[in-house]
């Protein structure tokens, strides 16, 4: 990431999540036409080798259908839609590739790529990542961020220059869930959720050197208590309501 702003920046979870269909070029575009700096988004590998934009393991409640992202081709994949669920106004709205999403926002957006795979052992996600970063210029304007902390050993491992979050939350298991292997990763910053973020960790994070960004903060006030905190980014299911909040803050 970029030398420390003086506000956070406004990163549209998923798009924007509240706006549009998740994960879909429909949501990235209403994300950025809400006043987002950037956006969040998950990636997946298919089992032919193609990184796709999703959140869940399985297809059922966006697509409606059974299956598995990981099991399913990217022919297969086209065939679903990812829209009609949030409005039929959107009915049509495909599953996206990591290259579509990338090459539909503008220049000066901000990417968060959610590195998103179940389990541990190592389906050439990292990889797929790290080369789409390097063929479309993102370094200085992207993060990887991940709650897998064994895929982001291994994404550090492959590449030093790209800028990796570790992601947790309070209801993970033991062990996941206050990010201790942050001690044992190469960091740019650590990714928790909004209810941990305090005081004590602003300045233990700091005193690393690292940055925070935060998820997934709806609420005013929230927004308000997390400002005042001083993170460095806040992903929202609402970028127009928190660039008024930010407004406000100015």
């Amino acid at each position: 990431m970029s030398d420390r702003l003086a506000r956070p920046l406004n990163l549209g979870h998923r798009g924007a999540r509240s706006l549009a269909p998740e994960n879909t070029l429909a949501g990235m575009k209403a994300g950025m036409a809400a006043g987002a700096d950037g956006v969040e988004f998950d990636v997946q590998r298919t089992s032919d080798g193609h990184l796709v934009v999703f959140h869940d393991d399985d297809l059922k409640r966006i697509c409606g259908v059974g299956g598995r992202v990981v099991t399913s081709t990217l022919a297969q994949l086209r065939e679903l839609d990812a829209g009609r669920h949030f409005g039929p106004q959107f009915a049509g709205e495909p599953i996206p590739t990591l290259d579509e999403v990338i090459e539909s926002l503008p220049g000066s957006a901000f990417l968060n790529i959610e590195a998103k795979r179940f389990r541990f052992r190592s389906d050439g996600l990292e990889g797929g990542i790290v080369e789409a970063i390097r063929r479309h210029n993102l370094l200085g304007r992207c993060i990887v961020s991940s709650f897998n902390p064994v895929l982001l050993w291994r994404m550090g491992r492959m590449n030093r220059s790209v800028p990796l979050g570790l992601l947790y939350a309070p209801d993970l298991p033991v062990g996941l869930n206050r990010g201790w292997q942050r001690h044992l990763l190469r960091l740019a910053a650590l990714h928790p959720h909004h209810e941990q973020v305090t005081t004590k960790l602003m300045q233990q994070v700091r005193a690393r050197g690292w940055q925070v960004n935060t998820w997934t903060v709806n609420e005013p006030a929230e927004m308000r208590r997390l400002i005042g905190l001083k993170v460095d980014g806040i992903i929202t299911d609402r970028p127009d309501l928190l660039g008024a909040v930010l407004g406000q803050a100015d």
